[in-house]
């Protein structure tokens, strides 16, 4: 206070009281909006926290006093400021503080486990019951490094791997039948990319392990194996045929044709024995698979089809037409003129393509025999057989022939020896014949063959390249009017060049390795409704070959496929006795090792 105000005595003490009593008011009133919170930090905590406070508190009208030594930041302010960030600013403290106390007091956890066993047992439901009961804990799977691996509280990480490992031995494991191919492609295949590809991608909850030579289902539940061995059996399969020319498979483009598919489709794999090709893998891979090696293989096997004409057209043919035939075959195939036989023979593909120039010039040749019976008549041509011969081609484009011995020759269809004749008591004659099915003069000749009719594989494609596409053309429209289903039998008839009157297409059976009674069931019911038909039509000749073996999809063991058939045909001579039409039943085939199997099947079950 000045001099002159201290001068004026009671009054200016009362002044001076009134002016402090006035400035202590407003000061407690400033005070009263203003605010300061403390915020306790942990030591080890301190840098993290004070950073993130700063970060928090910029923008707003608060001032921060840190005191490390007594471990508190003070924040200071208006009040509602204040109000608005203290929540905010004590819940990154405890957030912080908390995580670094589970740093310092966790543990680390893991199991070694391939992708399926994960997808079986954590991401069905596992996993996430185990975040909500620890939702602080982090578990991840480790693909490449094929590790689960889990991180939290000790008593967390125990009761984790505990519950994880328990539900691993809680999976249940069964053995599946499978055709051996189908099992060797799984062991030479990444089971994990087809459990994904075959299971999981389609919702189906089971994975593939290997355990030694067998493969087994896991799952969870009895029921979803089912359905998993249901989806194997039908997702998986194999399919073979024989191959006759074995040299076949020895040639370099096989090879590389072989090699080309193992790069391109690796959902298949093709195996190869001395006389048999196997595909396994994929059902939608390996039909277009099959037909492609079936294709190669049939085309490029050596094949032999002889054609039979009278012994004077033969020699007209090679003689005296070979500017028609020369040039066409030349460097594709072998022509033999053997007496009343011209043997074509090389690739069948080429073969396929010079048959019908040779059928067409004996078609187009016509021969006739003269007998004279007149003395000296022999002696006569004899002296003058260069002029008559030599006439009769230049005028008449003819060739004349004296036949010494036997002037009456006409054209005979080769009879082979059957490999084994078997007679019943009821006069029907069984016999093994090695043969060709195409040439045999039968009333009906059997093939196999599946529900659609299509005939384009094994021994009705045969058949059908033999009879033309006239066969074909029946059969698609057979197909658009009839379900059939296993065991059925169409007859149709034969024509071009097949030998036979009548074709039976027999819908043989797949054989199943789980069920190998009801697979027997069914192709006996199918060699039985030939029969039947054949019986039905009054044929008295039938040639069986072994429908549903090798060749045909997924086909039967051959002893067992031989034995089946040969002991369907003798129920059903037992139950007709005598009363049938049907008197010759010929078992062929142009394998050796088939027309054994079939042999030894005759004499096993008639003794």
């Amino acid at each position: 206070p000045s001099q002159s105000l201290l001068n004026n005595g009671a009054q200016t003490r009362k002044l001076i009281h009134t002016w402090r009593e006035n400035v202590f008011s407003v000061f407690l009133a400033s005070m009263s909006n203003l605010k300061c919170t403390e915020l306790n930090i942990q030591k080890d905590a301190w840098t993290e926290i004070l950073s993130e406070i700063q970060k928090a508190v910029v923008g707003e009208s608060v001032t921060l006093v840190p005191y490390v030594d007594e471990g508190a930041i003070a924040v200071a302010g208006l009040k509602e400021d204040v109000d608005r960030i203290e929540g905010i600013l004590t819940e990154t403290v405890e957030k912080i503080t908390q995580r670094i106390q589970r740093e310092k007091g966790s543990e680390m956890g893991e199991i070694n486990m391939i992708p399926s066993i994960y997808n079986l047992v954590l991401c069905d439901g596992l996993e996430k019951e185990l975040s909500d009961k620890f939702p602080e804990m982090n578990i991840t799977y480790h693909v490449k490094s094929q590790k689960l691996t889990f991180c939290g509280l000790k008593h967390e990480v125990l009761e984790t791997k505990n519950e994880i490992l328990q539900a691993v031995v809680n999976l249940i494991r069964k053995p599946v039948e499978l055709h051996q191919s189908v099992l060797d492609f799984l062991h030479k295949k990444d089971l994990e990319e087809i459990t994904r590809d075959l299971f999981f991608n389609k919702g189906i909850y089971v994975a593939l392990e290997a355990d030694g030579k067998r493969v087994l289902l896991i799952g969870k539940t009895d029921k979803a194996l089912s359905v998993g061995e249901e989806h194997l059996q039908t997702g998986l399969g194999h399919l073979s045929f024989n191959v006759e020319d074995p040299s076949v498979l020895g040639r370099s483009d096989w090879h590389d044709l072989v090699s080309r598919i193992k790069n391109n489709v690796t959902n298949v794999t093709v195996q190869t024995t001395i006389n048999q090709v196997v595909v396994s893998g994929f059902v939608d891979y390996i039909n277009d698979v099959e037909q492609e090696l079936y294709n190669f293989v049939q085309e490029n096997s050596l094949f032999e089809k002889t054609l039979k004409s009278h012994k004077t057209v033969v020699t007209f043919i090679k003689d005296h037409k070979t500017q028609d035939w020369f040039k066409e075959v030349k460097g594709k195939v072998n022509v033999d003129f053997k007496d009343e036989e011209i043997v074509i023979s090389g690739p069948r593909v080429y073969v396929s393509e010079c048959v019908p120039l040779f059928e067409d010039l004996l078609r187009d040749a016509h021969h006739c025999t003269m007998k004279i019976v007149k003395p000296g008549a022999k002696k006569f041509f004899k002296e003058k057989e260069f002029m008559c011969v030599t006439y009769a081609k230049t005028k008449m484009n003819c060739l004349v022939q004296l036949l010494d011995d036997h002037p009456h020759d006409t054209v005979q269809s080769r009879i082979e020896k059957p490999v084994y004749h078997y007679k019943t008591h009821d006069g029907i004659e069984i016999t093994v014949n090695k043969a060709d099915i195409c040439a045999f003069q039968v009333d009906a000749v059997v093939g196999g063959c599946q529900e659609n009719l299509q005939l384009n594989g094994g021994l009705v494609k045969v058949l059908s390249d033999a009879a033309g596409p006239k066969l074909q053309n029946v059969c698609n429209q057979i197909a658009k009017t009839r379900k059939l289903k296993i065991g059925d039998a169409v007859l149709l008839e034969a024509g071009g060049q097949l030998k036979c009157k009548h074709v039976i297409l027999s819908i043989g059976p797949n054989y199943i390795f789980s069920n190998p009674q009801e697979s027997e069931r069914l192709l006996k019911k199918a060699v039985k409704k030939s029969l039947n038909l054949a019986d039905q039509e009054s044929f008295k000749s039938l040639a069986i070959p072994a429908i549903s073996s090798g060749v045909s999809r997924g086909g039967f063991p051959l002893d067992l496929c031989a034995d089946t058939i040969v002991r369907a045909i003798k129920e059903f001579c037992d139950f007709i006795e005598e009363d049938s039409t049907l008197r010759k039943i010929h078992l062929i085939d142009n394998n050796e090792k088939t027309v054994q199997a079939l042999e030894a099947a005759v004499k096993k079950v008639y003794g």
